[in-house]
């Protein structure tokens, strides 16, 4: 069996890629139904139709980026002597 990921990206388009006879296909459109329909029409193409698995989808979700520690200026120490 072959893996087929769907995926919603960021951009609110929807994507499906697989990876079989050594090379990525991917297709990205505006619904799912017509993405995961281009890759069945490519497995097809290539031979292998019933060969793919597709997976659950997944949506894009992204994360809050906050920093895990407290900024502060460096400390810098004049010494007059030394």
């Amino acid at each position: 069996m072959i893996p087929v990921e769907t995926k919603k990206m960021p951009n609110g388009k929807w994507s499906c890629f697989a990876t079989f006879d050594c090379y990525d296909h991917a297709f990205v459109t505006e619904s799912k139904g017509d993405s995961q329909e281009q890759m069945k029409e490519q497995l097809r193409k290539s031979g292998l139709e019933g060969h793919g698995l597709f997976m659950k989808e997944v949506i894009h979700q992204p994360r809050e980026s906050k920093p895990s520690y407290k900024w502060q200026p460096p400390f810098i120490y004049f010494n007059p002597i030394g």
